[in-house]
């Protein structure tokens, strides 16, 4: 009789946590706080990107906050006619903070740092950037030189920053920030 055949243990897989990204175009978070609060939840989600928040300046905070994300979330209102705005929400949980990089007045962009408590070795923290362009907006043309040149930036200053960009573009030609930055655009078909 053979003793039995020895069964190596399965190598345990490593894996680095990233938060889990929600992305949507809201049409307003104004009259669906609750809603969206009830969706995040739902997906467990770490980091929300939002466009089309319609936040005005200054809203008051019980209009704005989730419970469980970061309080004074990082937003940005539209100066001007309705419409618009971006957000980010992240999680209580993943220490997060505002970037410091300059955004042009016209546009609806903002950068947040988030640092999850496990990430691949070669990445420190994230950029998370949301950004809107309105269709037909005089803007696009600046919007993707703000991200190329934010984007160039980060991969000199920060080198091993990820960085995620997410948001509306509408009708803006992203191809320029993608091929200069080897970025894929994830959403391919009108939503």
């Amino acid at each position: 009789m053979h003793p039995p055949a020895a069964h190596p243990e399965p190598k345990q897989k490593h894996t680095c946590n990233l938060p889990s990204l929600f992305l949507i175009n809201a049409r307003s978070l104004c009259n669906k706080l609750e809603e969206f609060e009830i969706r995040l939840r739902d997906l467990d989600t770490g980091v929300a990107i939002v466009s089309e928040t319609w936040f005005r300046e200054p809203s008051p905070t019980e209009m704005t906050d989730i419970q469980g994300y970061v309080d004074a979330t990082y937003s940005r209102a539209r100066a001007g006619p309705s419409g618009g705005g971006v957000a980010v929400y992240v999680r209580n949980d993943i220490p997060s903070s505002a970037m410091d990089i300059p955004v042009p007045e016209e546009l609806e962009c903002i950068w947040v740092r988030v640092r999850p408590r496990r990430l691949p070795r070669n990445v420190s923290s994230l950029a998370v950037c949301t950004a809107y362009s309105p269709p037909d907006s005089p803007h696009g043309d600046l919007l993707i030189d703000h991200l190329v040149n934010a984007v160039d930036s980060l991969q000199v200053n920060q080198p091993h920053i990820g960085i995620i960009i997410g948001g509306d573009f509408n009708r803006v030609d992203i191809s320029r920030l993608c091929m200069s930055h080897h970025l894929r655009q994830l959403v391919d078909r009108p939503t």
